[in-house]
């Protein structure tokens, strides 16, 4: 019985998710303290204080659901 070889390099899908997946990554690094910061300024009470981090998570997030949606 041959044993398989593994195939030469990467498929032309793997290529074009790993910038988008490393940006993913990036930017949850980024944000992941602020994050933990606003779910505790929530928790302790109703007042919460705007941060651009939060906002891109969101967004991040609301944009993902629409892509997924639309298609």
């Amino acid at each position: 019985m041959r044993p398989e070889t593994a195939p030469n390099g990467h498929s032309g899908l793997q290529l074009a998710l790993h910038g988008p997946v490393c940006a993913l990554i990036a930017r949850q690094y980024l944000s992941k303290d602020a994050m933990s910061e606003a779910w505790d300024r929530i928790a302790k009470g109703p007042e919460a204080e705007f941060d651009p981090l939060v906002l891109t998570h969101g967004a991040g997030a609301a944009l993902a659901r629409m892509r997924r949606a639309q298609g």
